[in-house]
């Protein structure tokens, strides 16, 4: 499951419009996962988050990590593979039988996966209330591992 990318309606954010989820970790524990939105950098409401998030003080390795998708995903399907801000800032800690009722749509490359993961910790030495130790260490392990990988 990990690297998989969903399209996911979630209703309480993004006024349930779907967009692309990468499935960042999963934990076997409890059966859920830390999955980060993508955005279209032409998208209105994206960049005015982004603005905003700025204003409190984020950095930009803090909120996004800009990617062709074109370049950082496999896609099983048909879908507009175009320039996008992955909004680690937005992440979300869902179950993964949640995710899995979305539409799987590809496959994130190690290359993409090992910026998320290295965005998603620089948030959370920022805000430490955000993300759990365990998962900020599942985090670190997975970005030596992807560092170790040739692919990526």
């Amino acid at each position: 499951m990990q690297g998989s990318v969903y399209q996911l309606a979630l209703s309480d954010v993004d006024d349930g419009n779907p967009h692309p989820h990468v499935v960042v970790i999963t934990f076997s524990g409890n059966r859920d996962c830390i999955v980060v939105p993508a955005y279209s950098v032409d998208g209105f409401k994206i960049n005015e988050y982004i603005g905003l998030a700025r204003q409190d003080g984020l950095e930009d390795d803090q909120i996004f990590v800009q990617l062709d998708n074109a370049q950082y995903i496999d896609f099983t399907c048909h879908f507009p593979a175009k320039e996008a801000f992955w909004c680690t800032a937005r992440y979300r800690r869902l179950s993964q039988h949640a995710v899995q009722q979305g539409k799987r749509i590809g496959q994130m490359k190690p290359a993409g996966m090992h910026e998320i993961a290295k965005r998603l910790i620089a948030l959370a030495e920022t805000d430490p209330r955000g993300l759990s130790r365990n998962a900020v260490k599942a985090l670190r392990n997975l970005v030596k591992v992807l560092e170790l990988d040739p692919a990526s």
